[in-house]
């Protein structure tokens, strides 16, 4: 082997050595090996943590927080308060999920462990018997994401020295106000039933101090008030209301013990608002403000709030307050129908002995025509329906849709003559409408109408001059020219009857018809007949008990496809030799226009064609 393949192996072999010997050095000083990662606390379950002790030594706080028999937190120290469920949530989870490893060689004073800079204490209620768990925290490890915590259980000394996660240091960083709940009552928004407001604030777009009486309930069929004024209030704007009194949050805490409550302006209050929950609870909130020397010209920078039978006194923030301080007016239900007009199922308008009824008569398919009607008696039904056109109809419902009502001072409601009303039903049984009033303008709203009577209020309101116009209506204008809404693919046979004779015609596809139950296809004249036979006019809707003998009588039933109704009527001459068809209580002259193009088209009588397939 030659002298430099010997030197070359000679380097190689020193090489490895040091290598090797600075694996062993690092190996003896825990460098590379896989760190042991175990939970903080082994076994802890956080739902059957009863008390939660903090003691920051570094930011001098102590909070005791202790959980009742229904699970929820309540600050017993410093103060006696209800505490903030999301704080103690996150130090249960955090604690509970958090994991630690092995800090070797570093001793107390390194660590900041003697005495360690804040202190955590659980209290568990475990099925063995109680468990008291400590996490003394320390300082911050060269990585910043972790720090030292020293952890035991009961009365056994302090285990090692350990690194965590810092997030539970940073849950500690708090200050004793951040363990306080934010919420002023314990109700939730929805939930409130009934709500009395009373007392005076400043409204800047009123310019002073106004009344803020409200007394009001949820009826199960929206909100009203109560006592003396009784009207129907908007259920979005009274949702609102409910949910910011129930809802609404401290932003500062002031005093735990005032001494004299009238340095807030809360004795007495300036107003309060006493709420009532579905279940019974009852709980009222007082306001108040700075007091200052004679009358109050702007708006209020500061609001205090107290929830009367407990001593604590907090800051809220003022545009909370501005939608509590909402005139009573602005909580009126201005609108007239509060349904969408596809729900509408029946429209009333009541005039004297007369009037007008629009019903929706569903089709099969949820769609639903319309028919008109005019009471028998006052607030008797019609004793027939006309069907009815869908464009007037529609503006009827158009007009009631838009309609919203507007609430003059100094009003009284007197009826008119004669006395009207409106009667609105949804198809889920909701009522809406009133009695309309003597006509009225008012000058400063603009608005020239009629006053209503909403039902159940003794506030009258104003309706637009469109709405009361409706009542002049003739139920004639409504009643459709189309006696039959059937559609060719909807039929699946025809049964005509003439002198007990029977004549049957199937249509079992889109495109054919046959005899009976061959398949010979139909002749001529029926097919010719079909169309005009399904899409028969009126000329003229005879009155009920109108209906005039007829000659030359043809029965005429149509099968119709699952779902839909059958359809039956009968075609005859009059004595007039005018064409008339009857269909249950309701009889009409058949447009004579639409026979004579039917004639024009096929060259024969639509009668006598459909006569003529029985001989």
């Amino acid at each position: 082997m030659r002298w430099r393949n010997l030197a070359l192996l000679a380097v190689l072999v020193g090489g490895l050595a040091f290598l090797a010997r600075i694996r062993m050095r690092e190996e003896a000083a825990g460098v590379g090996r896989v760190p042991d990662v175990r939970p903080l606390l082994p076994g802890l379950a956080p739902d059957r943590v009863s008390t939660i002790r903090i003691d920051s030594l570094a930011r001098a706080v102590q909070v005791r927080l202790e959980r009742d028999a229904v699970g929820s937190w309540f600050l017993t120290d410093p103060v006696a308060y209800p505490a903030e469920d999301g704080v103690a949530r996150a130090i249960l989870r955090t604690v509970a999920t958090a994991t630690v490893t092995s800090a070797d060689g570093v001793g107390l004073d390194d660590a900041s462990l003697a005495p360690p800079r804040a202190v955590l204490e659980l209290v568990e209620q475990a099925p063995e018997g109680e468990r008291t768990w400590r996490v003394a925290i320390g300082g911050v490890d060269l990585d910043p994401d972790r720090v030292f915590v020293q952890v035991s259980e009961g009365a056994e000394e302090a285990g090692e020295v350990q690194l965590a996660t810092r997030a539970i240091a940073n849950l500690l960083e708090r200050s004793p106000e951040d363990y306080r709940s934010r919420r002023t009552t314990t109700m939730l928004g929805q939930d409130v039933v009934a709500l009395r407001r009373a007392g005076t604030a400043f409204v800047a777009d009123r310019g002073g101090e106004i009344d803020l009486f409200l007394d009001a309930e949820e009826t199960g069929a929206g909100w009203r008030t109560r006592g003396e004024r009784v009207v129907s209030l908007d259920p979005n704007g009274m949702g609102l209301l409910a949910t910011g009194a129930a809802s609404l949050r401290v932003d500062r805490f002031r005093d735990d013990h005032p001494e004299d409550l009238s340095v807030y302006g809360l004795d007495p209050p300036a107003f309060t608002i006493h709420l009532v929950s579905r279940n019974g609870t009852e709980e009222t909130l007082a306001f108040g403000v700075p007091p200052i020397v004679g009358p109050r010209e702007a708006a209020p920078d500061t609001w205090y709030c107290r929830r009367v039978g407990l001593p604590h006194v907090f800051e809220v923030d003022g545009e909370d307050v501005a939608l509590l301080i909402r005139p009573v007016e602005d909580f009126y239900d201005a609108f007239l129908v509060r349904a969408k007009r596809e729900s509408i199922a029946r429209v009333v308008l009541a005039n004297g002995e007369g009037g007008l009824v629009l019903e929706r008569a569903e089709d099969g398919r949820g769609r639903g025509a319309w028919k008109v009607g005019v009471p028998s008696a006052k607030g008797a039904d019609p004793e027939v329906f006309f069907p009815a056109e869908s464009g007037p109809v529609e503006d009827v419902l158009s007009a009631l849709e838009r309609t919203e009502l507007e609430f003059p001072d100094g009003v009284t409601f007197a009826d008119s003559d004669p006395p009207r009303s409106l009667t609105v039903t949804t198809r889920e049984g909701m009522r809406f409408g009133g009695r309309i009033g003597v006509s009225h303008t008012d000058r400063e709203l603009g608005i020239e109408g009629s006053l209503f009577l909403r039902f159940g209020d003794n506030v009258p309101a104003l309706l637009d001059r469109s709405v009361v116009e409706l009542f002049d209506l003739a139920p004639e204008s409504f009643r459709s020219r189309r006696i039959h809404r059937v559609r060719p693919e909807d039929v699946r046979s025809v049964h005509l009857v003439a002198e007990d004779r029977v004549l049957v015609y199937r249509h079992p596809n889109d495109r054919d018809w046959f005899v009976g139950t061959t398949r010979f296809v139909a002749p001529k004249g029926f097919r010719n007949s079909l169309f005009t036979l399904l899409a028969l006019r009126a000329e003229h809707w005879l009155d009920p008990g109108e209906a005039p003998s007829l000659r030359d009588r043809i029965e005429v039933s149509l099968e119709t496809q699952p779902g839909l109704p059958a359809v039956a009527f009968t075609l005859g001459r009059d004595e007039e030799g005018n064409l008339i068809c009857l269909e249950g209580d309701l009889a009409a002259r058949v447009d004579p226009e639409q026979l004579a193009k039917h004639r024009e088209a096929w060259g024969e009588d639509l009668l006598d064609a459909l006569r003529g397939l029985f001989e």
